[in-house]
């Protein structure tokens, strides 16, 4: 008399997924969920499986990745989750993994030290808690990781406190543009970063978000004049301090010819120079 074979291992996938959804005893779901033979008919148990020791058991061992996708959907322990995100060697596990992290302690982990800067982002993306994401800003070196946590934050001046101690030019590159797009960087916000910064890179944008610059010649802080920018000439030694940039105009004079017209213009002060133009034929 040959042994009992269970509905759910019959090699008929519609009959074996029929079973499974007749079970409700949770041993035998739990039972299925391993040892079925298709890997959708083990997902569709994992989908009633409620014991978190064995999706935890099926996330750290089943073979096929959705049905360990499926697993790890459903567990609820932090600590399991974060040693998928750390340490398994599949990538989307990884995601999945640390899409389902809550706990904050685990995610300033991952957020710091991760394998992939994916990952990271989105640890750090999910972070919540101010102290954490402060962490983040002051000392990742992670372009993408820092930006992720900086525009968590909306405190401009602690954004402020933490540019005028700021060494690493990207880092106030990053805080000077949140402080733009909080609408923070005004007259006076500029000012005092101006006169408090240490770092002479945020010094020198503060004085451009101003109008102003240092000269090129003799290093003199030309200060902008009646909320106008400072002139082109430094006040102190003369020397012209243009900032140039290529222009370029397209002007269409017959249907197949178009006359472009390219200059340098200096976006400080608008002195325009070295303009050419020339016809050009196009296949329009």
């Amino acid at each position: 008399m040959g042994l009992f074979k269970p509905a759910w291992k019959d090699n008929n996938e519609k009959k074996a997924l029929k079973a499974i959804h007749k079970l409700k005893d949770q041993k035998k779901i739990a039972m299925a969920a391993k040892e079925a033979g298709g890997w959708r008919v083990r997902q569709a148990a994992v989908d009633k499986l409620n014991a978190q020791n064995e999706l935890e058991n099926i996330a750290f061992n089943e073979k096929d990745q959705n049905v360990r996708k499926a697993a790890i959907g459903k567990i609820t322990n932090q600590k399991a989750l974060a040693a998928l995100v750390k340490n398994d060697p599949e990538y989307d596990i990884c995601i999945t993994a640390v899409n389902r992290l809550t706990d904050q302690e685990l995610l300033l982990d991952i957020a710091k030290n991760g394998k992939e800067t994916r990952i990271r982002v989105i640890a750090a993306g999910k972070l919540t808690d101010k102290t954490a994401l402060l962490n983040i800003v002051r000392k990742e070196k992670d372009p993408y990781v820092h930006e992720t946590a900086l525009e968590k934050i909306t405190d401009s001046s602690v954004l402020v406190e933490i540019l005028l101690n700021a060494a690493d030019n990207m880092h106030i590159d990053h805080i000077f543009r949140r402080l733009a797009e909080l609408n923070t960087l005004n007259a006076d916000s500029l000012s005092h970063i101006l006169k408090n910064a240490k770092d002479n890179y945020a010094q020198t944008l503060a004085l451009q978000h101003m109008g102003g610059y240092y000269c090129s010649a003799c290093k003199f802080q030309n200060l902008p004049l009646n909320e106008q920018p400072a002139p082109c000439k430094c006040k102190q030694c003369g020397t012209d301090n243009h900032v140039f940039e290529d222009r370029s105009w397209t002007e269409e004079i017959a249907h197949t010819t178009v006359r472009v017209t390219t200059w340098k213009e200096c976006k400080r002060c608008r002195l325009e120079r070295d303009s050419s133009s020339e016809i050009r034929f196009t296949d329009w």
